[in-house]
């Protein structure tokens, strides 16, 4: 963004420290917060919009630091995120209502990825340093903008000429088949190409997830934590709308999101299915498993996670379970796939280790000879897209086989 510092106003810093106030004291969900805020705020315009996200996701991508420094004050965080990245003076600060930014502590390697602890000890102990430096140094940047291109109603080189008409650059991604990446942020819903239910956005990693799962026509699949529907909705697509998807999830109100999304990218193929994590009486002929996990790969996206504790032992017994449940409503000769939106070992590779172990009837199918290489690495037998190498988030995922 090209906004000088004279465009800022006390207005905005005064609801980017509501909303960073609401993350900060109540826990709430940055993007959520700042959703409902603007939504109150009719008469914010484009460059109060980019100042609020700008303030807000700033501070949060440098967390841990201004947290030691200032602990949980929103105002002191704004001050020191405006210093160090916007250069702004003491004056400027004063006639924005801030205060004189704390001073600035030696920087350790948790504030300097902007990891918290209970992150920088699970990574590092299986990592080495650097990898965690260049991982860290890219999950601190914003995330781009990917779109899914809606197969069922157009190719990917029409959908590029329809947003070009509409003054959206975006460019195709060789690996993903379905993917563009735009050049800037623009806003979507008043195009042609959302309007016409040819698009939908979805990172590039998270497409290659239901790429790996390789669904064709008149499969029957089960997107087993399926939350608002987005890999379904991928999967739909992929067997041309003519297959049985089971959207299963225990929120029924994330749930009640696919019916809208579907309705306008044309998509009839799924039903969706609240339960309670056991594997229900029926069997498919692949199952998608996109666990909870402990979202480290989308800080670039969420990045006020890192102001939350996560037990990765409890984490781990619930992506077990839930992978153990999965693997019962697998057919024989059927297919698995397990994903995550975290890079660390401990609930990928650790998850799936144990899990082969307890069921011998399964066994790993490599990435590679599925997606081929890019994206997937021909030496690991798992799908790791990483923001430092293929500019997504960082998601792991690996297909198993049961045998027939």
């Amino acid at each position: 963004m090209s906004d000088s510092l004279s465009s800022l106003h006390p207005a905005q810093v005064r609801l980017a420290q509501a909303v960073l106030e609401e993350v900060l004291a109540d826990g709430a969900a940055a993007d959520r917060a700042l959703a409902r805020h603007i939504g109150r705020n009719r008469k914010l315009g484009a460059r109060d919009r980019r100042w609020v996200t700008r303030l807000l996701f700033g501070s949060l991508r440098s967390a841990v630091g201004l947290r030691r420094r200032a602990g949980d004050e929103p105002a002191a965080w704004l001050a020191a995120q405006l210093a160090e990245v916007h250069a702004a003076t003491a004056e400027d600060l004063a006639r924005l209502g801030l205060p004189t930014p704390p001073p600035a502590m030696a920087e350790d390697d948790e504030a300097r990825r902007n990891w918290p602890e209970w992150l920088n000890v699970a990574a590092t102990a299986r990592m080495d340093p650097d990898d965690c430096d260049a991982l860290a140094a890219a999950l601190r940047q914003e995330a781009a903008v990917d779109l899914r291109v809606n197969r069922l109603r157009g190719s990917r080189e029409q959908v590029r000429a329809l947003l070009a008409e509409d003054g959206v650059t975006a460019q195709p991604l060789e690996w993903a088949p379905d993917a563009l990446r735009l050049a800037a942020r623009r806003p979507l819903q008043q195009t042609q190409a959302w309007r016409q239910g040819l698009i939908e956005p979805q990172d590039a990693g998270s497409q290659l997830i239901c790429e790996l799962l390789s669904p064709v026509a008149g499969e029957t699949v089960a997107d087993w934590c399926a939350g608002a529907g987005g890999k379904a909705l991928a999967v739909a697509a992929q067997q041309r709308d003519r297959g049985t998807i089971t959207a299963f999830d225990t929120d029924a109100q994330r749930l009640r999101r696919i019916a809208e999304r579907a309705n306008r990218l044309g998509v009839r193929s799924i039903e969706v299915q609240a339960f309670d994590g056991d594997a229900p009486d029926a069997v498919f002929d692949a199952v998608l498993v996109d666990a909870p996990c402990s979202g480290s790969g989308t800080l670039r996206r969420h990045p006020d996670q890192v102001l939350r504790a996560v037990d990765l032992a409890a984490m781990a017994a619930t992506q077990r379970a839930i992978l153990d449940a999965a693997a019962c409503a697998v057919r024989p000769g059927g297919r698995l796939v397990y994903a995550t939106c975290s890079f660390l070992p401990q609930e990928n590779d650790d998850i799936v280790a144990s899990f082969l172990q307890a069921h011998p009837d399964f066994s790993m199918v490599p990435a590679a000879g599925v997606l081929g290489s890019p994206p997937a690495d021909a030496d690991d037998p798992w799908l790791r897209t990483r923001p430092d190498v293929h500019g997504c988030d960082a998601f792991c995922a690996l297909r198993l086989q049961r045998a027939g």
